[in-house]
C-alpha cells in the first residue's frame, strides 16, 4: 500500500521534473524522463505520437457533474404549515409568503423570511437566483441560441424582466433580507444555518454547508430539493456550462511532454481501481476517516458525470442493501447515509442530502439528466479578444442595473 501511494504522489507531483522542464526549463540532466515505476524513457522509446517541436496544449473537458442551482426548501416547514410542494412560481411565492407570516419555526416571534438571497446572485452556489431565473425561462449570464440560431447573451433577454419583477416584489414584501446587497455568500448563508429562512436556490454542496448547520441548530429541520419551480406552464430548464477542469501547458523546452500524457494515464488508471485495488490508495485523514488523495494531485481528469454516477452507484446499493460494488469515494458517502438512517442525522447530513435516495440534490438531477432538461451554455470556445478586455464589465454592469431593478 504505501509502495503504491508513493508512486501516486510523486506521479501527480513531479510534473516539471519528470517532464524534463523544471524551472530553468533545462533537461532533466540523464537525457531521460522519470516514469511511474520509477524506471526512464530513453528518446527510441518515446513514442512519436508524443515528441514536439512547439509548445504543447493539453485540454481535458469533463464534466463533473452537470451543476445547477436546485431549489432547496425546509419540508418540515411545508408540513408544518400544511402546504404543498411549490411547483410554479406562483406556488412559491405562497410558501414564501406563509414562511414569512406564519412562524413555522415556533418560536412566537416575527423573524422568518422567504428565501435566503446574496447580492451576487447570478453566480451559481448558495442563496443565488439562476434557477429563479430558469424558472422564467430566463437565462443570465450564459449564451444562448436565438431563432435564428445565432448565439445571444442570455442577460439581455426578455424574459429576465418578469424574474426581476418577480424579485422586487419579494424585496418589497420582506420575503428576502433587505439588506441582501450588502450580503456575500457566507453572510447570506446565516439565514439557512440560523433557521431564519426556508427556501433557498444553490448547487447540490448546499448540504454540506449551510443547511447541515440548520440542523445541528434545529434536529427537526430537514432540507429537501426539488425540480425547479416555472411560471412557464413546461417544465424549467436549469442551465449549466460545460465544465473545463483546466489546461496543462507544456514548455517546447522540455525534454519529454509525453511524460505529462502518462501521468494523466497514470491519474485515470489508478482512480478507475475499485476494491482493494482502489482501496491501496487511501490516506487517513484528521478524523481518522480512509479518503483517495484527491486534492494533493496536480494532473488529474474526472470522468463523465462523475458524481452523478456516484449518486447511481449509491442508490443502487441502497437498494440491494449491498455496498461490495462501490469504490472507497463512492463508499465515504454510503457510509454517511447509513449513519443517517441509523438516527445519527446531524453528522451525516451531508451524504444523504447530497447523493442519497431521499429528495437529495442528485435525484433532482438525476431527474433532469433522464427528461434531457439542461440548457447548456452554447458558447464553448475560449474568450473572445473583446470579451478578455470587457467582459468583466458588462457582468458588473448587469449586476448593477438588476439590483436597481429589484431594490
Amino acid at each position: 500500500m504505501k509502495k503504491k501511494l508513493v508512486l501516486l504522489l510523486a506521479a501527480a507531483m513531479a510534473v516539471g521534473s519528470l517532464a524534463g522542464c523544471g524551472d530553468s526549463g533545462s533537461g532533466s540532466g540523464d537525457g531521460g524522463a522519470g516514469t511511474a515505476d520509477g524506471g526512464t524513457v530513453t528518446d527510441e522509446e518515446v513514442d512519436p505520437r508524443f515528441k514536439y517541436d512547439e509548445p504543447v496544449t493539453l485540454t481535458s473537458y469533463f464534466e463533473i457533474s452537470p451543476a445547477i442551482s436546485a431549489d432547496w426548501n425546509q419540508e418540515n416547514w411545508i408540513e408544518k404549515l400544511n402546504l404543498e410542494m411549490p411547483k410554479t412560481m406562483d406556488e412559491l411565492y405562497d410558501v414564501m409568503v406563509a414562511f414569512r407570516d406564519q412562524d413555522p419555526d415556533g418560536n412566537g416571534q416575527d423573524d422568518t423570511i422567504g428565501m435566503v438571497f446574496h447580492n451576487n446572485f447570478l453566480s451559481a452556489g448558495l442563496g443565488d437566483a439562476v434557477g429563479l431565473f430558469n424558472g422564467f425561462g430566463a437565462y443570465p449570464a450564459i449564451w444562448v441560441k436565438d431563432g435564428e440560431d445565432k448565439l445571444k447573451y442570455g442577460s439581455i433577454m426578455e424574459e429576465n424582466k418578469a424574474a426581476l419583477e418577480y424579485i422586487a416584489k419579494m424585496y418589497q414584501e420582506g420575503l428576502i433580507d433587505q439588506d441582501f446587497s450588502f450580503n456575500d455568500e457566507v453572510k447570506a448563508s446565516e439565514a439557512a444555518a440560523s433557521g431564519r429562512a426556508g427556501i433557498q436556490y444553490g448547487l447540490m454542496w448546499n448540504a454540506n454547508w449551510p443547511l447541515n448547520a440548520t440542523v445541528q441548530n434545529d434536529p427537526e429541520a430537514d432540507w429537501v430539493t426539488l425540480p425547479l419551480p416555472s411560471a412557464t406552464g413546461s417544465e424549467a430548464r436549469p442551465q449549466t456550462s460545460p465544465r473545463i477542469t483546466g489546461y496543462v501547458v507544456v514548455n517546447k523546452k522540455c525534454e519529454h511532454p509525453e511524460a505529462v500524457v502518462r501521468l494523466l494515464n497514470f491519474w485515470v488508471d489508478k482512480y478507475a481501481y475499485s476494491g482493494d485495488e482502489y482501496n491501496d490508495y487511501l490516506v487517513e485523514d484528521a478524523n481518522g476517516v480512509l479518503n483517495f488523495p484527491l486534492h494533493w494531485v496536480m494532473l488529474k481528469a474526472w470522468f463523465p458525470l462523475k458524481n452523478l454516477t456516484i449518486h447511481q452507484h449509491i442508490v443502487e446499493a441502497l437498494e440491494k442493501n449491498d455496498a461490495s460494488s462501490l469504490n472507497a469515494e463512492e463508499l465515504v458517502s454510503y457510509n454517511d447515509i447509513q449513519k443517517y438512517l441509523s438516527g445519527d442525522i446531524v453528522t451525516s447530513y451531508g451524504g444523504m442530502k447530497t447523493f442519497g435516495n431521499d429528495m437529495s440534490a442528485f435525484d433532482t438531477i438525476q431527474h433532469y439528466y433522464d427528461d434531457t432538461l439542461f440548457l447548456m451554455n452554447e458558447f464553448t470556445t475560449g474568450p473572445t479578444p473583446t470579451m478578455g478586455q470587457k467582459m468583466s464589465t458588462v457582468t458588473d454592469k448587469v449586476m448593477e442595473y438588476y439590483t436597481k431593478v429589484i431594490m
